[in-house]
């Protein structure tokens, strides 16, 4: 039967001229090789459904990017190589993108990312683009991250190593309150694991019934230690959460270890530097990013996180999850759709 298919195969695609659809996968260097450690063998199945060209460049605009995909059908894309075009929004796809007409032919967008922040999915909605996202891919290990960053500061590790100290008085965090803002895939296993440790744990979530969801302000009134779990982007929506967590809220904080692993920008700048400074928040982690200043590194209570994500298996997930998007792209039937 194998003859039989191959004779089919080359009659469909030879005789009746049927062109395979267009991939093009781009992304940055290390991203591609070093991080995800995609091997042709990785490959070998979108190369059998479809023209694949995999391209790697450390920096290019979203307008020469738009240029490089005329005549794809298709583009996997890793954006790290893409820069902000402005650095107090999140959007490194913008309309000169969406909007130029070297991108005709594009039916989809398959990203690296667990969420579409960096992608404007309402633009590529009014293009009839479709945008697949990893959703899941990285959970454990931020979860965990997130974790550390707690233990972190209820026990003040990092200070007593930088400062030489023996021991300073600590926070035990046994019968203490958790708020865990967003429970998505995250924010649930990070409440499984305070739970674990004998934490009472609240959530805020906008997709929780109002029985379940306590409101926003009983947890920064409340809660001894709070994790940020929220995208920059509200999916199925344009709303954005950039500054979401302003003066009103940390006001309310009473001595809080606050910890942001999601982005930079959903805290505002200055309103969490002033609340350092009256020690509402005795403990601030969050990962590097467009507003991490001088002002915020002096602290010695804040804590710039390394990469939150990093690991084996996450790296494997989020490599496996991103190429099988494609397949059911290609299929016709596309999962993970933003």
């Amino acid at each position: 039967m194998n003859w039989i298919h191959s004779i089919s195969k080359t009659y469909i695609t030879e005789v009746l001229n049927i062109k395979k659809p267009k991939i093009l996968l781009i992304g940055k260097t290390s991203m591609l090789n070093d991080v995800w450690q995609i091997k042709p063998k990785d490959l070998a199945i979108l190369n059998n459904m479809a023209d694949l060209d995999v391209v790697t460049i450390d920096n290019m605009s979203e307008e020469k990017l738009a240029e490089k995909c005329s005549g794809y059908d298709y583009l996997m894309l890793n954006m790290d190589f893409l820069p902000f075009p402005d650095p107090n929004k999140m959007d490194k796809l913008t309309e000169k993108f969406y909007n130029h007409p070297s991108i005709s032919n594009l039916k989809g967008i398959n990203v690296d990312m667990t969420d579409g922040d960096f992608f404007s999915p309402h633009l590529a909605k009014q293009k009839s683009i479709i945008l697949q996202t990893t959703p899941n891919a990285v959970t454990r290990s931020v979860a965990e991250s997130a974790l550390c960053e707690i233990m972190l500061h209820a026990k003040k590790r990092h200070i007593d190593y930088s400062d030489n100290q023996a021991c300073s008085k600590t926070l035990d965090l046994y019968g203490k309150t958790a708020g865990i803002i967003g429970q998505g895939n995250i924010g649930t296993a990070l409440g499984k694991m305070l739970s674990g440790i004998g934490m009472n744990v609240l959530f805020n979530d906008i997709k929780l019934s109002k029985s379940d969801n306590v409101p926003i302000e009983t947890i920064f009134k409340t809660s001894d230690v709070i994790s940020i779990n929220i995208p920059a982007l509200v999916k199925g929506t344009n709303k954005s959460n950039i500054g979401f967590i302003d003066s009103k809220l940390l006001n309310l904080c009473k001595g809080t270890i606050l910890v942001n692993l999601a982005t930079d920008i959903i805290v505002d700048s200055s309103s969490i530097i002033s609340s350092l400074n009256s020690e509402k928040i005795i403990g601030y982690s969050v990962e590097p990013g467009r507003k991490i200043t001088e002002k915020l590194n002096k602290f010695k209570q804040v804590h710039i996180s390394p990469c939150s994500f990093d690991s084996d298996e996450s790296r494997n997930n989020v490599k496996t999850i991103w190429i099988n998007n494609m397949i059911t792209l290609l299929h016709g039937r596309p999962q993970n759709i933003w």
